[in-house]
């Protein structure tokens, strides 16, 4: 103590914070340079199972205080639906009306327009506040016990007396044991029943606080202004020097094998549906609607959501609504202090997802009929995985031992691979593998006049930047 004294510290706290049958131990100290802003100091009952005393006190900073908010959430109560009044009144839209239009950004505002009036209707939006976490094992009942254990410590407090005290110690054993119990119970609950669902699982593990959190609700001064992070999520990325069409070699070989020219060819509207339901919940993009609501009212606008994709894909273009996107930024270690330390994840609008997954399976058809796929490929191509590229790279390695050779194994990590693509490259790439001219063209213009904006949650607050247009535009067509 004279150590702290020494170099100006005060220890507040003078009362015994640790108090048993047989001793009082004052073991919770409080050091301060300033003791003059710090009043009303007491003691409140210990929190939870702990049986050290809360030190509660009133500190004068200064300044303005500012409080953290709760967090807002808003959303649609779509599982408490009139499943029969809403098909009635869905059935009775003139859904149809869609095929009118000439345009594939007016056939889309016209269907959202009826979905939204719908869902307006049967789901309006309503707000909740979250003020505590999330722990589905604290039940009525242990909250009881949780409210008996510590009056019985501030029982025992007052008097000091054995009895008091080993009927506030039984109650503790049993406050503990109850939440053990209830906790082992949800928690197996839960974990058998999103075993097969990773994201649902790691979602519910970060909302009790099993685990720890990738982003929490108080945010750096870096991500203080929406805008700014998103212009360096915009402009972050180092094109270099991309290599220019005429340095392009494809294999001659491989190219012959299919003579076949492909083109994005229209859709039935079976097909738009097993497209839908092969898509799992995502988050809501720009248009702020969910896969949920969508399959909610696919059995009623599925021709009108068909019409809207075939008449892209014959056209050759993307609705404008659909190439918005919603940054949102995640750390990339633990506790991220600046915006370097960031990762951009583009949240894009659930219905434009069902049209990718569309042209995705067609290419993805034509590439491997036309067996144009590098053959010891294993990223994004069905029924392979990084364990088929480790069979192959291990089968390579053991072959190579038993004919005494050496083995140099290269592994390159590129930054931003993915955004670094030069994009006349790959149009002729695509022109060069039997990609129509109305094919490539759907790709440019999904490629063209992108825009984005950036939405930081803090505090219970949201802050959305402006749209910025990507900085890619200068390779569009």
């Amino acid at each position: 103590m004279d150590i702290f004294n020494e170099v100006g510290f005060h220890q507040l706290i003078k009362e015994p914070t640790r108090i048993t049958p047989t001793s009082s131990t004052l073991i919770d100290l409080m050091f301060t340079l300033c003791p003059e802003k710090i009043s009303n100091i007491h003691h409140l009952c210990p929190l939870g199972t702990a049986d050290h005393d809360v030190i509660a006190f009133d500190y004068a900073v200064g300044c303005e205080v500012i409080k953290t908010s709760n967090m807002v959430i808003r959303y649609r109560d779509i599982k408490s639906i009139d499943h029969v009044a809403f098909s009635h009144v869905a059935s009775m839209l003139n859904w149809q009306d869609v095929n009118f239009f000439d345009n594939v950004d007016d056939k889309l505002n016209f269907l959202y327009s009826l979905i939204n009036n719908l869902l307006n209707i049967f789901a309006p939006i309503k707000t909740m506040i979250t003020k505590k976490k999330y722990s589905p094992w604290l039940t009525k009942k242990i909250r009881r016990q949780i409210r008996r254990k510590n009056n019985a410590w501030c029982r025992f407090r007052s008097t000091r007396s054995q009895a008091d005290w080993v009927f506030y110690k039984n109650l503790l054993k049993d406050t503990k044991r109850m939440i053990n119990t209830e906790k082992r119970i949800q928690m197996n609950h839960f974990v058998n029943h999103n075993a097969s669902n990773p994201r649902t699982l790691w979602s519910g593990l970060r909302n009790m606080q099993i685990i720890d959190r990738k982003i929490s609700h108080s945010t750096t001064h870096a991500l203080s202004d929406p805008n700014t992070v998103n212009k360096y999520f915009n402009q972050s990325v180092h094109h270099g020097n991309a290599f220019t069409p005429s340095n392009l070699n494809v294999a001659e070989n491989r190219i012959a094998i299919s003579m076949k020219n492909f083109d994005l060819s229209s859709v039935t509207s079976w097909q738009v549906l097993d497209a839908v339901q092969s898509l799992s919940k995502s988050s809501k993009g720009n248009d702020n609607i969910s896969m949920d609501e969508i399959k909610l009212c696919i059995p009623f606008c599925i021709n009108a959501l068909t019409d809207v994709i075939n008449f892209s894909l014959y056209s050759g273009t993307v609705p404008s609504a659909w190439k918005t996107s919603i940054i949102s930024p995640i750390p990339k270690v633990t506790h991220a202090v600046s915006i370097e330390q960031y990762r951009p994840i583009s949240i894009l609008p659930a219905m434009s997802k069902i049209l990718e997954r569309i042209v995705h399976k067609q290419v993805d058809a034509h590439l491997e009929e036309g067996n144009l796929y590098y053959e010891k490929q294993s990223g994004f191509r069905k029924d392979h995985s990084t364990t088929t590229a480790l069979l192959h790279t291990i089968s390579t390695l053991k072959r190579n031992i038993d004919r005494g050779e050496v083995t140099l194994l290269c592994l390159l990590d590129f930054s931003k691979a993915f955004d670094t693509v030069n994009h006349s490259t790959l149009i002729t790439k695509l022109t060069s593998l039997g990609f129509s001219r109305r094919a490539s063209n759907w790709f440019k213009d999904y490629l063209c006049d992108r825009n984005q904006r950036t939405k930081i949650v803090t505090d219970g607050n949201i802050l959305i930047s402006h749209f910025r247009s990507l900085a890619i535009q200068y390779i569009c067509f």
